[in-house]
């Protein structure tokens, strides 16, 4: 087997389980630490000699990222039969004073998300119910969503999540209709929704700033309390951690390990 090959699915499964950007991180990663044109599965000197070499070279941040993407290759490689790295993942120490996070319960987030206009709406639940990031939430695609079975990206939709996707289906068309209208009237030619399930309604692709600036204007307009995107990722995660270790968390959901550590001692102090 070549190892382009389980890069590429290596890839895939990341991408089926996280966002696109850990897939293309991790990816990179693994594709530093085997270079051979065949695939040949790394020892565990193979794997320790590629930290060994980040630590005189990367920050802290890089060498930990790089412990993930030797961990969830790791995974990868067992699920597949291919072997596995006999490489043991390696705790960091957390600095309990270090961080604080905005964490928001499900019934609060349920209600924030009915008072707002629907396109925020869509975002708070995308990001808190996948874990979304902006760049997650402006590349879906029309076909991405499947209304009959209540699914998004082949995984199931809450029926508050499934309802204001549709609202805010059913306005966009309604929208671009208008436009149309007006474009016809002055002898243009009619513009065609562009594939991307959230876009203006002359089918242009929102922008990032454009997303984080709906929620923020949103919030702020309604009298509601501030809080970001990343914040709801992290009331997600609290969410997971009350019911489950930093450990199984991570290996369900990626992303940085630190990051879970934090979350999760921060929640034990607020609960002591």
């Amino acid at each position: 087997m070549k190892t382009k090959e389980v890069l590429d699915d290596f890839y895939d499964y990341v991408c089926a389980r996280n966002s696109e950007r850990t897939a293309i991180s991790y990816k990179f990663h693994i594709s530093k630490l085997i270079t051979s044109e065949e695939f040949i599965v790394p020892t565990k000197s193979d794997c320790d000699r590629f930290l060994q070499e980040s630590e005189s070279e990367d920050s802290f941040a890089t060498l930990c990222l790089k412990q993930y993407a030797l961990n969830k290759f790791n995974t990868y490689l067992d699920e597949k039969g291919l072997g596995n790295l006999r490489y043991t993942f390696k705790e960091v120490q957390v600095d309990k004073e270090k961080d604080e996070f905005t964490i928001l319960s499900e019934k609060e987030i349920l209600n924030i998300a009915s008072k707002v206009d629907v396109a925020a709406a869509c975002y708070i639940l995308l990001t808190y119910e996948y874990l979304f990031k902006i760049d997650d939430i402006l590349n879906l695609d029309t076909y991405d969503i499947d209304f009959l079975n209540k699914r998004c990206l082949g995984k199931k939709m809450s029926n508050d999540l499934c309802k204001y996707m549709k609202e805010y289906d059913i306005e966009l068309c309604s929208k671009i209709n208008d436009w149309n209208k007006y474009r016809k009237k002055r002898g243009k030619e009619i513009r065609e929704r562009e594939g991307y399930f959230f876009q203006s309604r002359v089918s242009d692709k929102l922008t990032f700033a454009s997303v984080s600036s709906t929620l923020k204007n949103e919030l702020q307009s309604k009298g509601l309390m501030a809080f970001t995107f990343e914040d709801i990722r992290n009331s997600k995660k609290a969410e997971l951690l009350k019911k489950d270790t930093p450990s199984n968390v991570y290996k369900d959901i990626g992303g940085s390990y630190y990051h879970l550590l934090s979350l999760n001692e921060y929640l034990k102090q607020r609960c002591d």
